[in-house]
């Protein structure tokens, strides 16, 4: 049996609602892995993998320079965007295999924020700048802040809110525009233009902008979630 297909079934109300799920490709695509025996759970830490491996390549880019960093920014560009698709994947192996579980559920959220911390901390290692690897630290904890929010408004039986600015696509999304740009210009990854002393350059300004957009993202969910209950408690409902 399939990982997954055991547990009780549950709705997935709660996913994040995404276009590209419906397509006919990634139906067809799904329905492969089910028949080869792919679980979502196994796709779910897939992810995990794919950001590690993303990592690995940033912080292997951080030493190189010419070709060899051009290679490593673009790959681990490549390995970021692998990471989405095991995440959207795994959702739709799970519907067409009737493997909705509760165990997926906990497969969906944590492979998440581990893929999450290592991409923002891999490309915190891009920051040429003294001591500036913990702005990918900073980012990482915001990327966490904005899913544990969502998740106290599970707790609360609110509707989940995936607004951003700053949610899992666009910053993946950022992310892999940042790369592309910086390996097609190797200089705009080396070249200092603000922070103290002037001595910051784009891979510092991309994560500050993630952290604070982070920050803002969770806001926005809270005030949703906290509307709810206001609402929730004036109606009186349990």
């Amino acid at each position: 049996m399939n990982d997954g297909a055991k547990e009780n079934t549950v709705a997935m109300t709660d996913r994040r609602p995404i276009r590209s799920r419906s397509l006919g490709v990634v139906q067809r695509f799904g329905a492969l892995l089910v028949r080869i025996g792919i679980g979502p759970n196994t796709i779910s830490l897939s992810s995990m993998g794919f950001a590690l491996a993303g990592a690995a390549y940033m912080v292997a880019a951080s030493y190189a320079d010419g070709a060899a960093f051009r290679t490593f920014c673009m790959t681990a560009a490549a390995c970021i965007q692998l990471r989405l698709i095991a995440n959207l994947m795994d959702g739709v192996v799970a519907e067409i295999g009737g493997q909705v579980s509760r165990s997926g559920r906990l497969f969906n959220e944590w492979p998440d924020r581990v893929s999450d911390l290592l991409l923002l901390i891999g490309f915190g290692s891009l920051v040429i700048e003294p001591g500036g690897w913990w702005l990918g630290v900073l980012a990482g904890c915001g990327a966490v802040l904005t899913a544990y929010c969502r998740e106290l408004g599970r707790a609360v039986g609110a509707p989940m809110s995936f607004v951003g600015p700053m949610a899992k696509p666009q910053r993946m999304a950022v992310l892999t525009a940042v790369l592309f740009v910086i390996a097609a210009w190797p200089g705009t990854g080396t070249s200092a233009f603000w922070g103290p002393d002037q001595a910051w350059g784009l891979p510092a300004l991309t994560l500050l902008v993630i952290t604070i957009s982070c920050v803002v993202t969770s806001i926005r969910r809270l005030t949703f979630y906290h509307r709810f209950v206001a609402n929730q408690d004036l109606r009186g409902d349990a």
